[in-house]
């Protein structure tokens, strides 16, 4: 389940770690600064991490069930997209996502609205 949720990201790492150099400041105890990429998932946004992991779980369990489900997001942005993402591709999983018009980015409100797949509502 895991190995097919993160297949999407742009990384193989999934989250690669970056050695950013020396700490804060000279009073800074822990010596090298790290950080966490979090956006190498299909939408970009950190919730990928998630929502892939999710969808992969819930259509599992729903084949195995041989059960449908109707999933409804509220968003005012990324959640929206990622969650598509996350089940698009789901005989199981059908989705509606409510955002407000004009009250998101472009690019997230065209992440939305353009996906090519039957998928539901948005």
């Amino acid at each position: 389940i895991v190995e097919r949720s993160f297949r999407g990201f742009g990384s193989a790492d999934v989250t690669p770690v970056r050695a950013m150099g020396a700490g804060v400041g000279p009073a800074d105890p822990v010596g090298e600064l790290f950080v966490a990429e979090l956006w190498h998932g299909p939408t970009l946004a950190f919730k990928d991490l998630a929502l892939q992991v999710l969808g992969q779980m819930m259509t599992f369990f729903l084949r195995r069930r041989a059960r449908h489900v109707n999933v409804v997001v509220g968003t005012s942005g990324d959640t929206g997209s990622a969650a598509i993402e996350a089940v698009r591709w789901s005989p199981n999983i059908d989705i509606v996502v409510l955002y407000l018009k004009g009250r998101t980015s472009q690019i997230q409100a065209l992440q939305m609205t353009t996906v090519l797949d039957d998928i539901g509502r948005v």
